[in-house]
């Protein structure tokens, strides 16, 4: 009943001077409401950051030719019937992607490629590529089972090359030439980003078993044997699952002794796991000292009004003394009044935070996600604030002296 009534008496005097409370309060508001914001963003930023970078970097294992592990040119491949067995066999593996040198011409009503300086990339990509890497279409389909098993001549052209042929993905359906051969025009893909050496955007994806058929593969054996394939895993959970299952595959294929070493290499194109780590560390890191900032500026204006209180009501606390209330009781009911102007503030500010990310995300384009972590870290840590900057007032006012106080004008 004692605590109920000191919780009683710190709500009374608070409500007596709103103004001074309001004012108070106001440090914690803009100093909660900027961390709930800065959490909205910094977690909308973080899965944004997330998405980008595993969406770039598609492809989560490479099998390489040579046991180093590097060059395109090493002589080394993984070669078509082990790629065949690893499709047919392997369970945590969701696509596979030879990738070989492209030195073929494309050509569409006498346009042809700027890319073929280089060459346009044949990819043979089978049905389970393309929602593997996440591809999404401009204009057609993609490629089918039914279009490998009967070799046909179509293809999916990369956002890059169709716009170099100035293919629009409303003349899907129509055809262009690769090489010596005509192949029809089935699908277009959107932009991805993917430009270069390895990018998707600049690839004429042909069903493999025609890549196989036409001698449009390997530069050397015309067929899907590679110096390095891509591998989709079926979760980025399963990565280590898939690199020991392709590893006891090939070692089997290859027939290698239990004591001869690997003659090809495995590796991760991307750790997921320790890229959420890090990229969760670091903007952790940042808000955490936005957050800090913000809040003991907060908490600082807090002591400076609670410090005011105890001065003007000295004479009250002189009274109060002399009727008996202890040195605890005054320590608690001003602690109180601290952590509870914190509180307030602290639940005013998370419902600014929420409403100014609402606003950024609809205003600014800004993603930002409120998660119901970032608001109860945000309270607690108002609860905190009040407590450590509330002692010391509370103290200072436990430890007048009654008559004193009583003699206070």
């Amino acid at each position: 009943m004692l605590f109920l009534e000191i919780i009683r008496v710190a709500l009374g005097a608070l409500m007596v001077n709103k103004a001074r409370a309001l004012l108070a309060m106001l440090g914690i508001i803009i100093g909660v409401g900027a961390v709930i914001t800065m959490l909205a963003m910094g977690e909308g930023a973080q899965r944004l950051v997330l998405k980008a970078i595993t969406s770039e970097e598609k492809h989560q294992l490479t099998i390489f030719g040579n046991a180093e592990g590097y060059g395109y040119w090493s002589g080394h491949l993984i070669w078509a019937n082990e790629l065949r067995t690893l499709r047919r066999e392997a369970r945590f593996i969701r696509a596979l992607l030879p990738y070989f040198s492209g030195n073929q011409g494309a050509s569409f009503r006498r346009k042809r490629s700027g890319w073929e300086v280089r060459g346009v990339s044949v990819a043979p990509a089978g049905p389970e590529y393309f929602p593997a890497a996440g591809l999404r279409l401009a204009g057609g389909r993609f490629l089918t089972d039914a279009d490998d098993l009967a070799r046909r001549p179509v293809v999916v052209l990369g956002a890059e090359i169709a716009k170099d042929l100035r293919f629009q993905p409303y003349m899907v359906g129509q055809s262009i030439r690769i090489n010596d051969y005509e192949f029809q025009v089935v699908g277009v893909t959107e932009p991805t980003g993917d430009v270069g050496w390895e990018g998707v955007d600049t690839f004429a994806m042909i069903p493999p078993n025609t890549v196989e058929y036409l001698q449009l593969g390997n530069f050397e054996t015309g067929d899907l044997s590679a110096p390095q394939v891509w591998v989709w895993v079926v979760s980025p959970d399963h990565i280590a699952d898939a690199t020991e299952e392709i590893v006891r595959i090939l070692r089997r294929l290859r027939r290698l002794r239990p004591e001869q070493k690997n003659d090809f290499a495995v590796n991760p194109s991307l750790d997921l796991t320790a890229l959420k780590q890090k990229t969760a560390e670091t903007f952790g890191s940042l808000l955490l000292g936005i957050a800090a900032v913000s809040l003991v500026v907060g908490g600082i204006g807090v002591m400076n009004i609670m410090l005011v209180s105890v001065t003007e009501r000295t004479r009250e606390i002189g009274i109060r003394k002399a009727v008996g209330a202890t040195r605890a009781t005054i320590l608690v009911q001003f602690v109180l009044e601290a952590v509870v102007l914190c509180l307030l503030g602290g639940g005013f500010g998370a419902g600014a935070g929420w409403y100014a990310a609402r606003l950024m995300s609809a205003n600014a384009g800004w993603p930002t996600v409120v998660t119901p972590e970032s608001v109860l870290l945000a309270l607690g840590v108002s609860v905190a604030v009040g407590l450590f900057f509330g002692i010391y007032p509370a103290l200072r006012a436990s430890r007048l002296d009654p008559v004193e106080a009583l003699r206070y004008e």
